[in-house]
């Protein structure tokens, strides 16, 4: 049920523009997802009149020191060509994209320009430790991540995840509910537990089918399309950093919508 790394591309690049972003360096794992997510926020971003650059980093990296230092070499000289308010870091990491942070924050101008995020750091609590979380706040860094088309279902399932963990689940859950039904749909419609019958009928049931995360509608390569997407950040509440949707961008008109509360910080 995951969408397609088209469409975070797409509200990333989107983001950066309406943030009067020039030019941006791309840092990302050097893996499936860090290299597709990396050459869709290229593309989109050329489209749209973006200049870029990527660096990537081996998905072992533990230490950070080199990729931080030739970061901000690559930074500094994008902040004297466009200077530091048009000037992105954008960072595809897991939960060690933490560590790179933590040396980040020992460089001006790594400090001075801002930072996007991406989907796999989203709630992620290695980004909440204080130098972390104060450099995303800082930075005004926004992670996206896939964002359920809210109907009645969507909020019976939340209130049901509320009262079985005491809290609220990432937007994926929604999407693996979903998955369940369509599956379980597709495996009483063939009467048979049989993969390729299953897999051969998938689309046309999913077609039919409207859930937590809304209608279901795939590409030629299964993956799912026009599904919008939100924008997380670490905020500052009353001295206490904390995980808050700040956002919305619209897949249908391709904008971002920043929520009143922080409409004027992200902007």
């Amino acid at each position: 049920m995951a969408p397609t790394d088209k469409l975070p591309g797409y509200a990333l690049a989107r983001a950066m523009l309406e943030a009067g972003i020039k030019y941006v360096v791309i840092v990302y794992r050097y893996d499936s997802y860090g290299k597709s997510l990396a050459t869709q926020i290229s593309n989109r971003a050329g489209q749209l009149g973006i200049q870029y650059e990527t660096v990537s980093y081996p998905p072992e990296t533990k230490d950070f020191s080199a990729v931080v230092a030739d970061l901000n070499s690559r930074v500094s000289a994008a902040i004297q060509k466009y200077g530091a308010a048009n000037v992105a870091v954008e960072l595809i990491s897991f939960d060690q994209g933490a560590l790179l942070i933590q040396l980040a924050v020992n460089y001006p101008s790594l400090t001075q320009v801002r930072w996007f995020g991406c989907d796999a750091t989203v709630g992620t609590g290695a980004y909440l430790t204080s130098t972390v979380a104060q450099f995303n706040w800082q930075t005004k860094m926004i992670h996206p991540i896939f964002y359920p088309t809210q109907t009645n279902i969507t909020h019976r399932v939340k209130q049901f995840i509320i009262s079985q963990l005491g809290r609220e689940s990432d937007n994926f859950a929604y999407g693996a509910y979903d998955a369940a039904w369509i599956l379980v749909m597709a495996i009483l419609q063939v009467n048979s537990y049989d993969p390729v019958k299953v897999n051969n009928i998938l689309r046309q049931v999913a077609s039919h089918y409207y859930g937590a995360t809304g209608n279901v509608l795939f590409d030629q390569f299964n993956d799912r399309i026009a599904v919008d997407y939100a924008f997380w950040a670490i905020v500052n509440v009353n001295g206490t950093y904390q995980w808050k949707q700040v956002g919305v961008w619209s897949q249908s008109t391709d904008s971002v919508t920043y929520l009143p509360a922080y409409r004027s910080y992200y902007s």
